[in-house]
């Protein structure tokens, strides 16, 4: 069954219409979102308003993760490699939430699942307006949801905005890994602490000097 609320919907299934294997399972899980695509995923966004208009801010506008295990409670997950997720936003406005950009290269969910590795996450704002609660962007090369757990190795984000204008100083947060776990895992963000400076307003703050990255 598909159910929808506000701007999200999901499949929603009985356990025991799931099979029991757990790779079969999975792959059924899978299938019905689309994955694998060859192709991996391209989203262009151009001039849309996305905007929390409940009582409640909803929590997080873009939840973006180039690679995870399942997010459904009490699945384990075998590994996820490899994946890959480019998102392109052009004057795009994300107002009224928590958090207007909450992304992670690759996020492992829970501890009994493999680890995750090798999988981006590209991000490339230009222009975007943030009018966030609590913060802007939440960025993160490899996540674990579990502490001390390794994410898994290679994971990285890939950052590059310019023309935005974010809400002020807010929450902001930015890490290679959690907990300094995992190998190669990364936020790179692409230029300089100068020319983000000078292309952005009102990102505060923005990412520290240490993750920006020429190309």
């Amino acid at each position: 069954m598909w159910m929808r609320g506000g701007t999200s919907k999901g499949g929603y299934f009985l356990r025991e219409d799931l099979p029991d294997e757990v790779a079969a399972r999975d792959a059924l899980l899978l299938r019905v979102m689309g994955s694998p695509d060859p192709r991996q995923i391209d989203v262009r966004s151009r001039g849309n308003l996305y905007r929390s208009d409940s009582a409640d801010p909803t929590p997080v506008g873009w939840n973006l993760s180039g690679g995870s295990t399942a997010v459904i409670p009490n699945i384990v997950s075998e590994a996820s490699t490899s994946n890959s997720l480019r998102v392109h936003s052009t004057d795009d406005r994300i107002e009224g939430f928590l958090f207007a950009i909450s992304g992670v290269g690759g996020q492992r969910v829970i501890a009994t699942s493999e680890p995750i590795s090798f999988n981006t996450l590209e991000l490339n704002l230009q222009g975007t307006r943030f009018q966030a609660l609590a913060g802007d962007l939440s960025l993160v090369g490899g996540l674990s949801f579990e502490p001390g757990v390794s994410p898994g190795d290679g994971n990285v984000l890939k950052l590059n905005m310019r023309q935005a204008a974010g809400s002020g100083p807010r929450g902001n947060s930015y890490a290679n890994s959690s907990e300094g776990l995992g190998e190669g895992n990364r936020l790179v963000v692409i230029g300089s602490p100068n020319a983000f400076d000078h292309t952005n307003t009102g990102i505060d703050p923005r990412p520290g000097d240490e993750f920006f990255e020429s190309q």
